[in-house]
């Protein structure tokens, strides 16, 4: 009877044994599972284990999220801080020229490099001592004194940009004018019905079958963002109604739309603003206008290397002047269209209905 009972313990331990070992390796399992990818840190790409983020020095913060609508309610964030996680690789914060942030819903959003040198960046796994893995998102990132924009939750990925290439520009055409030219088409936004481009269809009719690596954003307020060629050809530029020109697309988050767009620069082609542009840059008056010159602008999309330029208007006529001609000139608007003046040229080297700028060979 002794021995039965014993038997019959010893069956049962090592049925909870069983169980136990079984639930170890389940968990061994999952644990593996819950990493960071990160890309462009080496060549092949690196899986960084949670765990390893949870064991690196860990600091809190009171963190207020900065949202369009002004400062959200603060909360305490626990975490490590990007730049010891890249210590561990014998990388540098910043030694990098900017991260893309990806989230599991597909959202995703650069960090240029003024954020990087000017901030800190935490891997949050803890929220007002609360793991954020009890409300099934494992690590967020938080950059305190910047938008929540860059607050990207359940973080599955970072990759590592190396300097954006941008070949020369040759090429400008202004947003509004473009607008002029090419079919819009009817975009409902906000409860409203806006006129947009849609982009795809531009490149095609301008005949840019070609696709650069990045395409580059600036807007009004000084924010940079570069973007696939996929996403950006498959999108639309919104250029009527609030925040135009606006990026947006329907398959795109809200947080991933561009607002206010001074500039895209595609390959060496430029697609310019000139309303934003006004806002970017400090305009002058000339003779009661106000005028934005051009020489800043040209200088910033890499034109000042030219020698020779050609303008084309709306109706297609055209005006070549030399570089020295160009860089005096000024931008305005007039009666809802682009001029472009030159007071040194006297009035035969104005043009109504400025299209677009051509850097000659």
């Amino acid at each position: 009877m002794l021995v039965e009972r014993v038997a019959a313990l010893l069956e049962r331990i090592s049925q909870v044994a069983f169980c136990l070992l079984l639930l170890v390796l389940l968990q061994g399992i999952s644990s593996a599972e819950e990493s960071l990818t990160i890309r462009g840190l080496f060549a092949e790409e690196t899986m960084v284990p949670l765990v390893m983020i949870r064991e690196l020095p860990q600091v809190t913060e009171q963190v207020i999220p900065l949202t369009s609508a002004g400062p959200a309610e603060p909360y305490s964030a626990t975490g490590a801080l990007l730049s010891d996680l890249l210590a561990e690789y014998g990388k540098g914060q910043d030694g990098l020229l900017g991260i893309r942030l990806l989230a599991s819903d597909g959202y995703s959003v650069d960090v240029p490099r003024e954020i990087l040198l000017q901030r800190q960046i935490m891997l949050v796994h803890t929220v007002d001592a609360k793991p954020l893995a009890d409300q099934g998102e494992a690590l967020r990132v938080v950059i305190p004194g910047e938008r929540a924009m860059y607050w990207v939750r359940n973080l599955t990925e970072i990759e590592i940009m190396g300097h954006v290439q941008f070949a020369e520009t040759k090429t400008v055409y202004f947003l509004e004018s473009l607008a002029a030219r090419v079919p819009l088409i009817d975009y409902a936004y906000n409860g409203e019905v806006d006129q947009a481009l849609r982009i795809g269809d531009t490149l095609e009719k301008l005949g840019l079958t070609g696709q650069p690596t990045r395409i580059l954003f600036t807007a009004a307020d000084g924010f940079e963002k570069s973007e696939t060629p996929g996403t950006f050809s498959s999108s639309y530029i919104k250029m009527t109604g609030e925040h135009a020109p606006l990026f947006l697309s329907p398959e795109l988050p809200e947080g991933m739309q561009i607002r206010d767009i001074v500039c895209i620069i595609y390959a060496d082609h430029a697609f310019v603003s000139l309303r934003q542009a006004f806002e970017y840059y400090q305009s002058v008056n000339v003779d009661n206008v106000k005028a934005l010159p051009l020489a800043e602008l040209l200088a910033d999309l890499g034109m000042v290397q030219g020698e020779r330029f050609r303008l084309t208007a709306l109706d297609g006529s055209q005006t070549e002047l030399e570089a020295e001609e160009l860089m005096g000139g000024f931008l305005f608007f007039a009666e809802s269209q682009i001029v472009s003046s030159f007071p040194d040229l006297g009035p035969n080297g104005a043009v109504q209905g400025l299209y677009m700028i051509e850097m000659q060979p």
